[in-house]
């Protein structure tokens, strides 16, 4: 299998980014709290997590302005690249977050708005999701003896490829149904689903603008799936699993009601006890609607 030269050059994002927190959450809680507008103001009630928009608005970021901004069919929340409130590219897998997406190698939480592993207890070596549709080196292999790939940085060791209880309790209410912590997730084009990684840190080109057949490896995008690395996702931490024929009504990213079965009679089902939602209105101030689903979200600036 050809490698992209990308991947002779992704340790370059892991040493600017591998173990940094470009992001920090806030003092008023865990998942679901927000970084303060005001880092000096005095929280009315410190212990509480601070106030969060419930719903869409003009002057959002893509993913949260009410518009199908990609012209896709898909609106903010319901659109299979789109991962919370600050995600401001709803055309790719993309955030447009400063620091995030930088990190090719050690992925950490990928719904949580930045690339850094410290605050979140999510961290795993990009061949944890790759294998075994890569063959990537471990202990003594080497490329030349061995024909595997090899990464400057962080040695892949299969053993640590499990996910911590840290990692679950912070990051699987962030993520949608579908995918696992890390962002391989079951995306689906029409009746064409596939279990991909969306982090564009891994990729030649971080979309497909410039690429309308993409070879894999090169870009990533619910339009190009053709062109996304084939991955496993994480047994431990994830938002739930899908069916890309949603016998049990429960819809994966780039899905919508009209895919259900009559079974379902137009009722979508969430995993893990989540909220059915059209949008993000329908969920709790601390939630975001994503793919049909209430997760919490956090709010960076």
């Amino acid at each position: 299998m050809k490698f992209p030269k990308i991947l002779q050059l992704l340790m370059l994002g892991a040493l600017t980014a591998c173990g940094s927190s470009d992001v920090e959450l806030g003092d008023d809680g865990g998942v679901g709290s927000v970084v303060d507008a005001d880092p000096s103001a005095v929280d009315a009630d410190p212990n509480a997590p601070d106030a969060m928009p419930s719903t869409c608005f003009a002057d959002g970021a893509a993913c949260n302005n009410c518009i199908d901004d990609d012209e896709d069919g898909f609106i903010d929340g319901a659109d299979p690249e789109c991962t919370g409130y600050q995600d401001d590219d709803e055309s790719s897998f993309e955030t447009g977050i400063p620091g995030d997406n930088v990190d090719a190698i050690i992925q950490d939480c990928f719904f949580d708005g930045n690339s850094g592993g410290g605050n979140d207890g999510c961290a795993q070596h990009v061949c944890c999701l790759l294998e075994p549709f890569v063959d990537c080196c471990e202990g003594n292999q080497t490329p030349q003896n061995d024909g595997c790939i090899d990464f400057t940085g962080p040695k892949y060791d299969p053993a640590e490829c499990v996910s911590t209880q840290a990692c679950t309790d912070n990051c699987a209410p962030l993520t949608p149904p579908g995918c696992d912590c890390f962002g391989c997730c079951t995306v689906c084009n029409g009746t064409d689903c596939a279990d991909v990684l969306t982090n564009p840190a891994i990729y030649e080109e971080p979309n497909c603008s410039a690429n309308a057949n993409p070879a894999q490896g090169e870009c990533c995008e619910s339009e190009h799936l053709e062109g996304c690395y084939s991955c496993t996702k994480s047994a431990e931490c994830g938002g739930g699993t899908c069916d890309a024929s949603p016998t049990d009504c429960i819809l994966c990213p780039g899905q919508s009601v009209d895919d259900l079965p009559a079974s379902c009679n137009g009722d979508q089902t969430c995993p893990n006890s989540q909220t059915a939602c059209q949008q993000t209105s329908d969920c709790g101030q601390d939630q975001y609607c994503s793919n049909g689903c209430c997760v919490s979200s956090i709010i960076i600036n």
